[in-house]
């Protein structure tokens, strides 16, 4: 039983961190240095397993499914509100070219 105690004292001993420098019992940049890359390293593995399930499922065209019901359906346009979308959009391109060859003053500040 002793040689057991004597066994777990030696291997404790092994691990144990080794001192540091400072006499500051708090900071000891050795065991902070290992925690950061031991975290470090950890989420690595998990970032590159969960990027090897993505591509697994991806590759094997398990996660973007798309229902063929949805595929069938017919897209319906409002001709109204598309055509004001457009005049909107023709409206704000001719100010602009009016502006850009400096036929209309700028509009007035309005904190003013």
């Amino acid at each position: 039983m002793s040689n057991l105690l004597q066994n777990i004292k030696k291997w404790y001993g092994n691990i144990k961190m080794a001192t540091t420098s400072y006499k500051v019992s708090g900071i000891r940049p050795l065991h902070d240095w290992k925690i950061i890359i031991i975290t470090t390293i950890i989420f690595l593995l998990f970032m590159a397993g969960f990027a090897f399930y993505f591509y697994i499922q991806i590759d094997g065209g398990k996660l973007f499914i798309i229902d063929g019901s949805q595929m069938d359906k017919k897209l319906k346009i409002d001709n109204k509100l598309f055509k004001k979308v457009v005049d909107d959009i023709n409206l704000k391109k001719s100010r602009f070219e009016e502006i850009k060859n400096n036929n209309v003053t700028p509009p007035a500040d309005p904190s003013i």
